[in-house]
């Protein structure tokens, strides 16, 4: 690995080219910093946060964590799996002025936490844009998602969704060739009804439904 310890600080600093993960740690303070090209994870660690950074080609996730991650005017961009990664209960995952694109899995996966988008991109990750596989919540706000191989925003759960799209553009996901074939793709894929406040989408569906899907007709073309 290449910056280790319980608590670490970058600042102005280029962690790159370590088999292992670039940094691995119990809390992680990336300012004005390059973490690139690692063998593993780009960051491994608890609480994290990303400012005026940069994470990128890293072998497995841009960033992955079971406490929380915070990511501030920073790019995460061609990571090997997901850009965004949040592993255990209720990991809050905050993304601002931000781009979360060309990752080669989701843009950003929480098995179980809570999603918070703004002022932000996410487009073009070769699986979801944002992967919610728990019953909290997502919310996006001021923000692009676009472009992603299967749907712009999953969310499900056997106890329930909420997601929230507020003067966002979700359009042109569901890239994948297995996209209406083998599988339902939508702008937005969720287990209970979403509200688009503001927003602009083209499909989407409800994930309880099963292939090809029922659509829940909260966008423009449904």
């Amino acid at each position: 690995d290449g910056a280790l310890g319980d608590r670490v600080r970058l600042i102005r600093s280029v962690v790159s080219g370590h088999a292992g993960s670039g940094v691995a740690t119990g809390a992680a303070r990336i300012v004005d910093s390059e973490v690139s090209g690692n063998g593993e994870r780009g960051i491994d660690g608890g609480k994290i946060t990303a400012v005026r950074s940069m994470i990128f080609g890293n072998t497995l996730e841009g960033a992955q964590t079971g406490d929380r991650i915070k990511i501030v005017d920073t790019m995460v961009t061609g990571n090997g799996d997901a850009g965004l990664r949040g592993i255990t209960f209720s990991t809050p995952i905050r993304v601002i002025r931000s781009d979360v694109s060309g990752n080669g899995a989701e843009g950003i996966f929480a098995d179980l936490g809570r999603i918070r988008l703004r002022d932000s991109t996410v487009n073009n990750n070769v699986l979801d844009g944002i992967r919610d596989d728990s019953r909290l919540s997502i919310k996006v706000i001021d923000s692009q998602i676009t472009g992603n191989g299967l749907d712009g925003v999953f969310q499900v759960s056997t106890s329930g969704c909420k997601l929230r799209v507020i003067d966002s553009t979700l359009t042109g996901n569901g890239t994948d060739p297995s996209c209406g074939v083998s599988q339902t793709c939508a702008d937005i894929a969720t287990c209970a009804l979403p509200t688009v406040a503001g927003g602009t989408c083209d499909t989407s569906y409800d994930t309880t439904s099963g292939f090809p899907g029922t659509s829940w007709g909260v966008c423009l073309l449904d």
